[in-house]
């Protein structure tokens, strides 16, 4: 196949891509204000228009305006002050058609640098099926950080896997994490995880590279620093909606220091419950107020106290209760992804029901397997991603416990639909290898 008709292949899938997500996004549930106040004015919460064009101001404010510091609301204020010069309004639609075509080239390169010959760009088409379900696809046409992993992740990939890397190449993998890093505070690791794929399967030991990455480190943790509305309700979220509420559920004693008619109640009052994920009360935010003493640094004395907790949490009631695809906000009535079916919600329901146990238990399976098989060309990839897929589910529920863990783990689900991606995409290589380009 001629690089013009590969070219010409790729435009159609991503028009097809384009056409039939269409109608897929995902609501507002409070939090797009972090990423669009300096620009535009509030977006109604779980609002059913689907129009998705939003007036921008006439006047921006300036970009260190934000309360949240992320990169991820950086790179959305650029691209608003960019159309605010033909254009007074931002639509979704197109922003999220710019991300989408993004999303496929980088696909295509990761898909190119592990097939290597053209002619099997035939299968590709199939191959991303499980990547372009509602479950992903509406992550661009909303205001949520978490949108920033789904392109650049395969790109750090394609850069990990490549054989011959020039500087500039370097340049692109440490620029990827380090704005993946900065997005969203629960991604501030990712450049260790960078490093450590370097150091132990590339045998890299440029100390530049090593020291941008650990730069990136800081900037990112900085930025968590700096926004600490939103880190001060983790705090909260961690210790009463988590490991205090994790020993209640499993009937574990909890420090005389806990408040018990606390525990399992959110910030704003709502309380947790197996079933329906949460049911409101009259408490208000008076646990939130009364419990200032108290946040994430206990959380992590309790599992450092317990460790066994970790190798337990996956098999939790109330953590199995949350491990789909089909993201909801606190309660589990209010869905978030909006989607007029059609067939890729089909494809998300059979991930669902195929994947949804397996996620957890097969990517510690895979982290270590590609440990013992380090030498082996694409072990760096699937550690990054079992890693990452692991790690997420982890640093999520730290985070902010059981409160709104399902959308939490998005990265961890997407992180696992990569390993089936290179997996695939490595038997085909292996059945097919032989045939000439």
């Amino acid at each position: 196949m001629t690089k013009l008709a590969t070219n010409i292949f790729i435009t159609v899938l991503f028009l097809f891509v384009c056409h039939e997500s269409i109608d897929v996004w995902m609501f507002n549930t409070g939090d797009f204000d972090r990423a669009i106040t300096p620009f535009m004015q509030g977006i109604a919460q779980f609002s059913t228009d689907d129009v998705l064009i939003y007036p921008m101001r006439d006047s921006f404010n300036h970009i260190l305006s934000y309360d949240y510091k992320s990169s991820f609301s950086f790179i959305l204020y650029g691209y608003a002050y960019i159309i605010s010069f033909f254009t007074h309004s931002f639509d979704l639609r197109i922003w999220a058609s710019l991300s989408k075509l993004i999303y496929i080239l980088f696909l295509y390169m990761l898909f190119k640098e592990i097939i290597k010959k053209r002619i099997f760009i035939l299968f590709f088409p199939f191959l991303i099926i499980p990547l372009i379900t509602p479950s992903i696809l509406s992550q661009f046409t909303a205001f949520y950080q978490e949108q920033i992993v789904i392109t650049l992740i395969p790109l750090i990939l394609v850069m990990l896997i490549k054989e011959k890397r020039s500087n500039f190449d370097f340049i692109i993998m440490v620029s990827a994490t380090a704005i993946i890093a900065t997005a969203k505070s629960q991604f501030f690791y990712v450049p260790i995880l960078v490093s450590f794929c370097e150091f132990i399967f590339k045998k890299n030991s440029n100390i530049k590279l090593h020291l941008s990455l650990l730069l990136s480190l800081l900037i990112a943790i900085s930025f968590s620093v700096f926004s600490p509305s939103a880190t001060k309700v983790n705090s909260y979220h961690s210790l009463y909606f988590g490991t205090l509420l994790y020993n209640k559920i499993n009937h574990k004693q909890n420090p005389s220091w806990a408040d018990e008619k606390c525990i399992g109640i959110d910030a704003w009052g709502n309380e947790f419950d197996l079933d329906k994920g949460a049911i409101s009360t009259q408490i208000g935010e008076s646990c939130y107020n009364s419990t200032a003493d108290h946040g994430l640094k206990d959380s992590l004395i309790l599992i450092l106290k317990n460790p066994v907790i970790l190798l337990k949490l996956p098999f939790d009631t109330g953590i199995k209760s949350q491990l789909s695809e089909d993201y909801f906000h606190v309660f589990k009535s209010i869905k978030l992804i909006n989607s007029k079916g059609g067939w890729l919600i089909k494809v998300q329901e059979v991930k669902d029901m195929l994947l949804k146990d397996l996620r957890i238990p097969l990517s510690f399976f895979l982290m270590i397997v590609s440990l013992v098989l380090y030498k082996k060309r694409y072990a760096t990839s699937l550690f990054f991603l079992s890693s990452l897929s692991l790690s997420q589910f982890y640093i999520s529920f730290l985070g902010e416990g059981y409160r709104d863990l399902n959308k939490h783990l998005f990265t961890m689900n997407y992180s696992f639909d990569l390993i089936i991606f290179i997996s695939l995409c490595m038997v085909i290589k292996f059945l097919f290898g032989h045939v000439r380009r």
